[in-house]
C-alpha cells in the first residue's frame, strides 16, 4: 500500500505539473483505490468523485467507468447497496459500450456482489456466471484475479443459500450447498496461489475455513482461518483483517471457547467501526453533493458563455440602461447572497454541533455499554452449558460476573445521561456528584472525604465537553486513590488560580514513584482527558507522603 500511495502521488504531481488532465484523472483513481484498501473510505470517495469530474469533462468513458467502480466499492462497504448498484450498472453499461472485456467481467462480478448482499441470490449467481463466461472465453488473455472473483462470488451465494436452508431446518440441502460452495472457493484458491496478491489468498483461506467450520471440519477450519488472518495482516488489508476476526470469533463461539470468541469479536468491532461510522458516511455524502454542485456550476458557466448578449443590446442608450439595471441588481443580489451565506453558515455550524454531540454519545454508548452487553451475552451462553453439566461453583462465578457487569453498565448509563443533562452544567452540580461517588467509594476502605470549593466559583457554568472530561478525570483519580493509596483521607478541591480552574484529587497514602507510573496506562487516560479540554495535568507524589493529581484548565 505504501508503494501504491507513493506511485499515485508521484503520478498526480507530474500530471498536474504538465497539465495532463487524463493522467491526473487516472492518478486520482489509483489514489482512491489505495485509500480504499487502507480503509479510508472518505478520502477514497473524495478522490473518486474528483476523478469522475475530470473524466466527464474529457468525455473519457474508460476513466468514467473506473471512477464509478471505486465509488461503487466504497458505497458497497458502507452498506449503501442501492447507490452502489446504480454505480455498478453505469460501469457495466460503459464497459459494454467500449468493449472492455477484462473489466467487463469484473463489472458482472460487482453487480453480482451487490445482489448477493441484498439477498437476491438467483440474480447474483446469474451475474457471477456471466463474469465467469467472459473470462473463460478470453482464455490465456484473461487476468487470473478476474476468474477467481467469479468463483469466490458463486461460492458466497451458495454459502448464503446453505445458511438459509439451515435456518429452515433443511440440513441435507444446507450441507449440499456448503459442499458446492467449498468447491468454488477451492477453485479460486488454486488460481490465486499462482499469483502474487496476498490479500486475495487471505480471503480464500477465510472463506474455506468458514465453510469447513459449518461442515464440522473444525481442525481444517482453524488452520485455514489462521492462514487467512496471517495473509490479511501481511497484505495490510483492513477489510480482510476485519472479516478474519469475525470468522475466528464465530469459530471459537461454536467450539464453546467463549473467552477467545469474545476477544476476537471485540477486535472485529473495532475494525468494523473504523470502516463504517457516521462521520465517514457524512463525509461521503458531502463529496457527492460537492460533485453535483460543481457539475451544476460548470453547466451555468457554459450557458452564460453561450448567451449572445449582443442581440439584446439594441443601442448604446439601451446598453447604459441595461448596465445600470444590472449594477443595481448585482448590488441587491450581493446583499441577499451575503445574508444567505451568513444564515446558511450559522445553520450548518449548529447542525455540525448537534451532529458532533450525537456522534460522541453514540461512541460512548458503544464503548461503554456495547462491550459490557456482549460480555453478559457470552457468559449467559456459558452458564447454560455449565447448567447442563451441573457445575454449581462455575455457574455461581458466571452469574456473579454478569451481576457485576450489569451493575457497571447501569452506572455508565447513569453517567452518560447525567452528563448530557443541561440542568447539571454548574460547577456545584459537578462537585456534588463527584462527592457522592467519592463517599461511596471511600466507605469501602473507611477513608474520610473532604470537599473544598469556594462559594464564589460554585455557580460557574461548565461547557458540556469540559464537564464530561473533568468529571471522568476526577472519577478515575478518586477510584485510583481509594484502591491503591492505602491512605485514610481523600480530598477533592477546586480553586481558581490566575483565571484558571484547578481540580485536585489527593490522598495521604503511601505515594509512588511518579516517573515509573508514567510508563503505565493509568495516566495516559487522564492525559487524554486533559488534552481534550486544553488543560494541564500535574502529578505530585512522594513515597509515604501521599499523592495529588491536578487538572488545570481555562473555562470559557
Amino acid at each position: 500500500l505504501q508503494a501504491a500511495f507513493q506511485t499515485a502521488f508521484d503520478a498526480l504531481t507530474l500530471s498536474r505539473n504538465i497539465n495532463y488532465s487524463k493522467g491526473e484523472g487516472f492518478a486520482l483513481v489509483s489514489l482512491s483505490t489505495a485509500y480504499f484498501y487502507s480503509a479510508n473510505l472518505s478520502e477514497s470517495l473524495k478522490n473518486g468523485w474528483e476523478a469522475l469530474r475530470i473524466f466527464k469533462d474529457l468525455a473519457e468513458k474508460k476513466g468514467i467507468a473506473e471512477s464509478y467502480q471505486i465509488i461503487c466499492a466504497c458505497n458497497s462497504v458502507q452498506g449503501n447497496n442501492e447507490e452502489a448498484l446504480k454505480n455498478c450498472m453505469t460501469v457495466l453499461n460503459l464497459r459494454q459500450e467500449i468493449h472492455d472485456s477484462i473489466w467487463l467481467g469484473q463489472s458482472y462480478n460487482s453487480v453480482g456482489g451487490i445482489y448477493s448482499a441484498t439477498g437476491k441470490y438467483e440474480l447474483a449467481m446469474d451475474f457471477y456466471e456471466k463474469g465467469q463466461k467472459v473470462y473463460v472465453e478470453m482464455g490465456d488473455k484473461a487476468p487470473s484475479w478476474g476468474l477467481s472473483w467469479s468463483y469466490v462470488g458463486k461460492g458466497l451465494v451458495l454459502e448464503k443459500q446453505g445458511d438459509l436452508a439451515l435456518e429452515q431446518r433443511n440440513k441435507i440441502n444446507s450441507r449440499i450447498k456448503y459442499q458446492d460452495a467449498l468447491k468454488e472457493y477451492q477453485k479460486a484458491l488454486e488460481i490465486r496461489q499462482k499469483g502474487t496478491y496476498l490479500f486475495l489468498l487471505g480471503e480464500c483461506y477465510q472463506r474455506i475455513g468458514n465453510i469447513n467450520r459449518k461442515l464440522g471440519n473444525h481442525r481444517l477450519a482453524k488452520i485455514d482461518l489462521d492462514k487467512g488472518l496471517q495473509y490479511a495482516i501481511m497484505a495490510r488489508d483492513i477489510l480482510a483483517v476485519r472479516n478474519s476476526y469475525k470468522n475466528l470469533s464465530d469459530f471459537e463461539i461454536a467450539r464453546k471457547n467463549f473467552k477467545k470468541g469474545y476477544d476476537y469479536l471485540n477486535t472485529y468491532i473495532l475494525y468494523r467501526d473504523t470502516l463504517i461510522n457516521h462521520e465517514s458516511i457524512r463525509k461521503s455524502e458531502g463529496h457527492k453533493i460537492q460533485y453535483e454542485f460543481d457539475k451544476k456550476g460548470d453547466s451555468i458557466k457554459l450557458l452564460i458563455a453561450e448567451k449572445k448578449w449582443t442581440t439584446v443590446l439594441a443601442s448604446k442608450e439601451g446598453q447604459r440602461k441595461k448596465y445600470a439595471y444590472v449594477s443595481i441588481g448585482v448590488i441587491v443580489l450581493s446583499g441577499v447572497y451575503t445574508f444567505y451565506r451568513y444564515r446558511r453558515r450559522k445553520k450548518l455550524q449548529n447542525q455540525q454541533s448537534v451532529l458532533n454531540e450525537r456522534l460522541r454519545i453514540s461512541r460512548e454508548l458503544h464503548d461503554e455499554v456495547g462491550a459490557t452487553l456482549s460480555g453478559i451475552s457470552m457468559y449467559s451462553h456459558l452458564t447454560k452449558e455449565q447448567m447442563k453439566t451441573g457445575q454449581t461453583a462455575e455457574i455461581e462465578k458466571s452469574l456473579n460476573i454478569m451481576q457485576q457487569s450489569s451493575g457497571e453498565m447501569v452506572n455508565k448509563l447513569s453517567d452518560i445521561v447525567w452528563l448530557i443533562n443541561p440542568d447539571q452544567d454548574s460547577l456545584q452540580k459537578l462537585v456534588e456528584r463527584l462527592e457522592e461517588y467519592a463517599r461511596d467509594m471511600a466507605a469501602i476502605k473507611n477513608m474520610q472525604v473532604k470537599i473544598t470549593v469556594p462559594d464564589k466559583i460554585a455557580g460557574l457554568s461548565l461547557p458540556v465537553d469540559s464537564r464530561r472530561n473533568i468529571y471522568l478525570f476526577c472519577k478515575e483519580a478518586i477510584n485510583n486513590a481509594v484502591k491503591y493509596s492505602g491512605g485514610r483521607l481523600l480530598e477533592l478541591a477546586v480553586k481558581e488560580v490566575d483565571g484558571k480552574l484547578e481540580f485536585s484529587v489527593s490522598d495521604n497514602g503511601k505515594g509512588f514513584d511518579a516517573v515509573m507510573v508514567r510508563k503505565g496506562n493509568g495516566l495516559e487516560n487522564m492525559q487524554k482527558r486533559a488534552h481534550e479540554v486544553g488543560a494541564k495535568l500535574v502529578v505530585s507524589s512522594k513515597e509515604n507522603e501521599g499523592t495529588a493529581l491536578s487538572l488545570v484548565c481555562k473555562i470559557t
